[in-house]
């Protein structure tokens, strides 16, 4: 098992795209989950999913660097700032989106406001 795992991520550290696709793929999963499933603690994972995988693809390309492999580890710092803006849009839509849902809400439906103090 933990031969399998090293494996793994020797291969998506010695990548020069899947970093970046985990992170566009956590994305769009971001995107369907908060547009239509709705699933409550779901949407957080995947942040956290969006945020490690930059770390991902700062780390592929650190890797890369150091096993003699420069056009590889320039694709992946070049993808970083590309993905960063491909994110900040999409997380920008989503901003947006959340302002101009018209979903019923059920926050304070049943509120009590007590008697006065006489």
């Amino acid at each position: 098992m933990k031969t399998k795992l090293k494996q793994a991520l020797a291969r998506y550290f010695s990548s020069w795209w899947m970093p970046s696709l985990f992170v566009l793929s956590s994305l769009v999963c971001l995107i369907l989950n908060e547009i239509k499933l709705h699933l409550p603690y779901v949407g957080i994972v995947l942040l956290l999913f969006v945020g490690v995988g930059f770390l991902g693809i700062l780390i592929s390309s650190l890797v890369q660097f150091a096993k003699k492999h420069p056009l590889r580890g320039a694709i992946n710092l070049f993808a970083l700032p590309v993905v960063g803006w491909i994110v900040f849009r999409g997380i920008g839509f989503l901003f947006v989106f959340s302002l101009f849902n018209d979903e019923p809400d059920d926050f304070g439906k049943n509120i009590v406001i007590p008697p006065a103090w006489q």
